[in-house]
Order: C-alpha cells, then structure tokens, then sequence
C-alpha cells in the first residue's frame, strides 16, 4: 500500500511538472491554456470572448476535433423580472468512441465567459483547461467505448444562457447519458462534487473509483434547497443525470479582477482534471444495466476514505441507533445511574449550550465586523486571511459549552448529562433520516460510536479504568472525523456570517464527548473554559490588528450615467464615500440619490453622485413595427436596438391594465411577474439590428418602455487617472461602465 501510494503521489507530481505521460492530466499542461485566455475580463459577447472562443475552438482543431459553434438567442425564465436574454456561442465538440458499446455519450461541460470584473482565470478558466487537456489526454490513450461530448458555454455568467441553448436546441443535448459540469466558487482547495441529480447512487460508484473523490450527501441536501445555480441546474431540468465539480477556497477572489492567472492553483486545476478523465472513461463504458438504484448517501471519512450505501438503508440504521440508545437509557436507568429528572436536565443543558454559543459568536462577529479595516471594500463578506476570526470563533464556542458543563455538573451526574446529550442526537438522527436522508449520516454514525463509548461509561459505574477511558477515546473518532472538515467548509461556504450555524455543530459534537470534557477538566474545572475564551478573543483581536496594518486589497466602484430625455450625466458610486481614486469623479464629495431611472426594479438604494460633462453617446432607440387590437387586446411589437452597440440592453415596461403576453423575436417570454407593475428583460449581446418585442396589452390605456443600454468602460472623452493596482473593481456593483436611458410612450 505504502509502494502504491509514493506511485500515485510522483504522478500527481510529475502531472503538476508537466512531465505526466501523455495518457494522463497534466496541471501543467493544462495551466498554459489559462495562461493563454484568462488574461482579461470576456463577458458574454465582449471582444475578448469571441478571442476565448476562437482560442478553445483552434485547440479542439489542433486534436483532430471537429468544433461547432451553436449561434443561439436564449431566454432564463426561472427568475425575474428582469429575466435574462442574450444571443449565445457555445463550442460544442465529439469525440467519437471506439463503439462496440451501448454507453450513451458524456457531456463535460464548463463556461468560458467571465464576469465583466474580473479575468476569471479560475471561475471558469480552470474549467475550460480541464476540458481542454483532457480531449487531448483521452486522444492520446485508448479511446473509450462510448462518446464525450464537450460543451464550452457562453453567457452562464448572464443567466445560464449557454447552457438553455444547448439543451433546448442542440440536436446532441438528447443523447447525453450522463453531465458533468466543472465550476469555481474560489481559487483554490479541493474539488469537491457539491451537486447531483436524483437517482444519482450508480453514478456515486463511479465518482468512488476517481482519484482523489470528495464529496458528500449533506452538501446535496444543502444546495438543491438554495437558489444558487449553475450550468448544471440547466442540465438538470433538461433531464440529464449528472454531477457538479467546483472548489470553494479562496472566496475574496469570486468574480473580482484578483481572479487571474497567478492567483489560480494547480493543484486544485489537477484535482479537476483528473475528475475529468477518470470519469469520462468510465462512464463512456457504461451501458443501460449499469445505470440506477435509487439514491446514496455518501461522505468521507478521515480524507481518502469514501463511504457510500444505499439511501434505502437510511431509516433501517436511523431505527437501530433509536433502539440502542433506548436500550442505553434502561440499561442506565435499571443500575440507578439515571434518573427522568437528570436525563431531561442534561437534554436541556445541551440545547441551552448550542443557544448560548450562538449566541456568543455572532454577537462578537457583529462586534468584530465594523472594527474590522476595509470591511466594507472586501467582497462578499468574507475577510481577507479570516483565518484567526475562523479559529477565535471555535475556541469560544469550547469555551461556552465547557462552561455550561462545568455548571450543570455541579447539578446533576456524568451519566445523566451524557444520557440527555444522547437523547437529544437520538432525535436529532430519526428526524433528519425521516426529512434530509442525505444528512443522516453526520448524525446516525457518530451517534452509534458514541452510545458504544457510554456503554462502557455506564458499564464503569464511575470506576476511572483504563479500558473505558481508551474506549471514549476510539468511539470519540467516528464524530471528530466528520464534525472537523465540516465546520472547514461551513465557514468556506458561507463565511464568518454563518458563524452561529458553526457553533451549533460544534455544541452538538462537544454533546458526544461529555466524558471526555471531564477528563480534561480534571481539578481545576474553570480552567478550560477560562483559558479558551481568553485565547478566542485574543485571536479575534489579533484579526482585528492584521486588518488594520493593511496590505489588503481595497474595491471601490465608479460608472457614467446619462438619461438622453433630460440630458443630464452623472458619474455615481455604489460606495459609502470617495476614496483616493474615485475622489477625482467626486471632488467635492458628492450627494447620495436614489438612480431609479437607471435601475428602475431597485429600491431603497442611493447611489453616491456628481454632475458630469454629457458625453456625445446616441440614445437606446424603439421604433413601432406593429400595432394592432383585436377585440379588448391590443398587440405592440417594438424593434429595440442600440446604436451604439452596447453589451446589454435593459428594457423595463410599465402597461396600464397589466401586460397580458410578451415575446422577444417571436419566443415567448414570462409575463405574469412584475416588480411594482414593471416587466423587465436584460437582454445581452443584443444583436445590431436589435430584437423585436411583442406586447399584449389591454386595447385601452397606454404603456411606457424605458430603455437602458450599458457598455463596458467608462466614455473615451474624459480623461481620468488609472485605478491603482491596490484597488479593485467591486463585485456587484456597476463598475467601469456607461449607461444611457430613454423612456418611450406609446
């Protein structure tokens, strides 16, 4: 085992080299990729997309592919108003297997556009060298039995655009057996698969057999209740199964111009890769058979270790650790080691511990978070190096339920407070069973370890053995094993926000290790908790003066307005106040308005302004193609177009009576959902000659179409000073782009 695991260790190393065999994912070789394209901002329908595009369709070439480009006009109706709309290029290849099979084709997928913020060298740069390498290691080797096909999406950045295209027009999206999209929420650490569909345990086995799996049921639970999406939920409503790969590390740089090349990790690139290839090998050889058997519940255990059964196991092992911890309680209650009153007082105390501890830590969280410097410029929440916060945050959270446990000690037993604790998990694992199956297991095995532990506590009758302090101590395994990573990706995933959440799990582990908590108190029960508070603040604190000795980037944000029907123009901010760069578009300071002109759907938002010289820019134009009633309908169709060829149109309709129907070139579009009676769509990559919208409108009463059209960078008329390299474009909020407006009555 020894021998094998140095092999695989000098592979991934040589991969990362550059010098892995040709059959194999090299990090490196695919980094030169990113190298290649990521090194500017290419959202949908910028120059420097269509430079991305041509990029990965002259690599697909160079392979002996035969790239597509699929031209489509898209529309996302699952959210809005506004609703997003666009016209799409997707790269679409196959690679055609050696036969012989009944596998249907893979579908590895990843988006090639970036946010207008930043390069996206990781999000989805990484993604798109992932693929890229692995066409070419799959041509190297033996090729497959069944195809793959690659899909390199435009627009998922602007509403999944790229990927409604391939699956509602492209004649392959029918054929896929199986999707497997590759993502980035940060730059760095492990490629965990968050996502899958329903019926997803023959496609677990397979994801055991990559290298390297990480992944687990909770996180489905999770996701698929959150209104995130990606390429995948496309996937996912199209029909096929499928598996979503990204790594979370490294939030600070999501969607900001930090995203670039030197910041992306290999080793994270190489963790994708041989996702990738491994399993598009696989699941290439797969027939019909070998597909189904309901869901799994699935997790790691200690890292390398993937554990997976069938979810139809989930209540069956839910009943046992209900039974046995039934049978615990009578064994304790026939030796007179329990009593009703203590257990139900040692179920409390573990409840009044999980409150507290929230309590705690997101009281000093909000206390910490406006002392922390810059808090306000760093993206999404999340501190730079909030390393010492994430460690502050668990040693308060000790020291609380120390706290509570030295102080119901003094009022009941061990046995009775580790019987409560017990019951608590008990009911805590047939619920979760019963209502989030994927869940279940961070709750049922720890719970089994444990009542295997007080079984042997209780077995003691308060004798200190050695043999029953050694088995607390294996029994205690099962739940550090899963708790640990867990509370890791918590705050990864949700940031310092979510640091309550975190303390309850923290409170429920420390609920299993009672005994153990005794152990470490020994005669001086206090000085635990004393001491882990005192260390917890003073780590806090130690976050606190990193921040303020600076080095930290710093965002702020700066666009160009102009409403063609006033002629005023405005340079606005969605900063509190100037700083040393965009002081010079606001000299003396500025004034806070609200800009609803611009952004008609926003409300209660200020932006900080200051009156600007009008730049020479033509206005959004709508011109009437149609107007006709029929009865008491009356139907209006538009073109909208935009002179200037901006790179996204907004169109906001107000209808008197309501808006009946509505369509973009003769694709129907949602109508029933308005934002203070206001339909709106986003329409990206605009064609020149502009897109038709068609109204239903009641026959009498008028309607007002306002049009905002947005162009990247800020008028070539004014000269201002370059934003320091310290400074970034905040995510978010409109940065470094032009704006104009003009309201049309009809």
């Amino acid at each position: 085992k020894g021998r094998r695991l140095k092999k695989a260790g000098r592979r991934i190393l040589g991969a990362r080299r550059g010098r892995a065999p040709p059959s194999d994912f090299s990090a490196a070789r695919a980094f030169k990729h990113i190298e290649s394209f990521a090194r500017r901002p290419h959202p949908i329908g910028s120059a420097e997309s269509a430079a991305t595009r041509d990029y990965i369709a002259g690599e697909l070439r160079a392979l002996g592919l035969d790239p597509q480009i699929q031209t489509a006009a898209a529309l996302g109706a699952d959210h809005g108003p506004p609703y997003s709309a666009g016209v799409v290029r997707n790269v679409v290849a196959r690679l055609k297997g050696a036969g012989g099979g009944a596998a249907r084709p893979v579908l590895l997928a990843a988006h090639y556009d970036s946010v207008p913020a930043g390069p996206g060298a990781s999000d989805d740069g990484v993604g798109v060298a992932a693929l890229l390498e692995t066409a070419r290691a799959l041509k190297s080797g033996p090729l497959p039995p069944g195809d793959v096909i690659f899909l390199f999406t435009e627009g998922e950045e602007a509403g999944l655009l790229g990927a409604r295209a391939f699956v509602g027009q492209h004649p392959w999206a029918k054929e896929v057996g199986v999707a497997l999209n590759f993502e980035a929420r940060g730059n760095e650490g492990p490629v965990m698969m968050f996502e899958t569909s329903e019926g997803n345990r023959w496609m677990v086995d397979e994801l055991a057999a990559a290298p390297h799996p990480l992944a687990n049921s909770l996180s489905y639970e999770i996701y698929r209740r959150m209104p995130n999406d990606t390429d995948m939920s496309v996937f996912k409503r199209g029909g096929m199964p499928g598996m979503n790969f990204a790594q979370i590390g490294g939030l600070t740089h999501y969607h900001t111009a930090a995203d670039d090349v030197q910041s992306v990790s290999q080793s994270s690139l190489q963790h994708h890769g041989s996702y990738a290839l491994s399993l598009a090998r696989r699941f290439a050889s797969l027939g019909a058979a070998d597909r189904g058997r309901g869901d799994a519940v699935y997790f790691n255990l200690l890292g390398p270790v993937f554990v997976r059964y069938g979810a139809w196991l989930v209540l069956p092992l839910a009943a046992l650790a209900a039974l046995a911890c039934a049978g615990l309680l009578l064994l304790g209650f026939r030796r007179g080691l329990l009593t009703v009153k203590g257990v139900l007082f040692g179920a409390v105390a573990l409840v009044a511990a999980c409150a507290a501890a929230a309590l705690l830590v997101t009281l000093a969280w909000r206390v910490a978070r406006p002392l922390h410097r810059g808090f306000d410029s760093t993206p999404w929440g999340d501190p730079y190096d909030g390393g010492l916060y994430v460690l502050g945050m668990v040693l308060l959270t000790l020291a609380v339920f120390a706290a509570f446990y030295n102080w119901f000690r003094g009022r009941t037993s061990l046995e009775n407070l580790t019987a409560g604790a017990l019951l608590c998990w008990a009911l805590l694992a047939v619920a979760a069973s019963a209502l989030v199956p994927g869940a279940s297991y961070l709750l049922v095995w720890p719970l089994l370890s444990a009542l295997v532990g007080a079984a042997f506590l209780f077995a003691a009758r308060g004798r200190e053995t050695a043999s029953k302090w050694a088995a607390l101590a294996l029994t205690a395994l099962p739940a550090v094993a899963l708790f640990s990573p867990l509370v890791r990706q918590i705050f990864e995933a949700l940031t310092l926000s979510a640091s309550g959440v975190v303390a309850v799990l923290l409170v429920l582990l420390c609920g299993l290790l009672v005994p153990h908590f005794r152990l470490l108190a020994g005669s001086r029960p206090w000085a635990f908790p004393l001491a882990a508070a005192a260390l917890g603040l003073a780590l806090i604190a130690g976050g606190l003066a990193a921040a303020a000795a600076g080095g930290a980037p710093r965002m702020d944000s700066v666009y160009y307005s102009l409403n063609a029907d006033t002629g005023e123009a405005l340079w606005a901010s969605g900063d509190r106040a100037p700083d040393q760069w965009t002081a010079q578009f606001f000299p003396s300071g500025g004034q806070r308005r609200e800009m609803r002109e611009f952004f008609p759907l926003a409300e209660n938002i200020s932006h900080l302004t200051a009156a600007a010289e009008r730049a020479p820019l033509p206005a959004p134009e709508v011109t009437v193609v149609g107007d006709a009633k029929d009865g008491s309908t009356r139907t209006l169709r538009l073109r909208v177009r935009s002179p200037r060829e901006a790179a996204v149109v907004s169109i906001f309709v107000r209808a008197e009576g309501g808006l009946a129907g509505a369509s973009l070139d003769g694709a129907e579009a949602p109508s029933r959902g308005t934002r203070g009676g206001v339909w709106a769509v986003r329409y990206h990559a605009m064609p020149a000659e502009g897109v038709e919208v068609a109204l239903r409108l009641p026959a009498q009463g008028g309607v007002r179409v306002r049009v905002n059209d947005l162009s990247y960078g800020l008028p070539a008329a004014f000269p201002f000073k370059p934003r320091p390299a310290d400074i970034l474009p905040a995510p978010g909020q409109p940065d470094g782009v032009t704006v104009v407006t003009k309201v049309f009555d009809f």
